[in-house]
């Protein structure tokens, strides 16, 4: 069974590529701004509590986490639509913060593989 810090690096992995690899990882009808920014949000929620990070793994995760935190709300809705993954200015400072912690773990600056989900829904016509 995989650890929590293992299931941390698929959102991860996920926050960090450019809009056009995120979006391949979803079907069309879900809102993939909000699962990207969920399923970190998930597993950092569970490895935040970890004695087993370094300073330099909590600092990124809590940047990461911060970040997204800042641009939630009805404040900023426009930064929560699949348009906004490409030009928004946010989703650019989530990138970063999702390479920043890539490299704190050390992980691969990869795409993640598919991560298995089931989603349940209707398919955009």
């Amino acid at each position: 069974m995989a650890s929590a810090i293992d299931q941390l690096r698929w959102p991860t992995q996920a926050l960090a590529p450019p809009a056009s690899e995120q979006i391949r990882l979803f079907p069309s009808f879900v809102c993939i701004p909000d699962e990207l920014a969920l399923d970190f949000s998930q597993w950092f929620e569970v490895v935040s509590h970890s004695d087993d990070l370094s300073v330099e793994q909590r600092t990124a995760l809590e940047r990461l986490d911060q970040t997204l935190g800042a641009f939630s709300g009805t404040a900023h809705t426009d930064a929560w639509i699949e348009e906004a993954l490409h030009p928004h200015p946010a989703w650019r400072k989530f990138r970063q913060r999702a390479i920043d912690v890539l490299v704190a773990f050390n992980w691969p600056r990869e795409g993640p593989p598919s991560n298995g989900s089931i989603y349940v829904g209707t398919p955009h016509a």
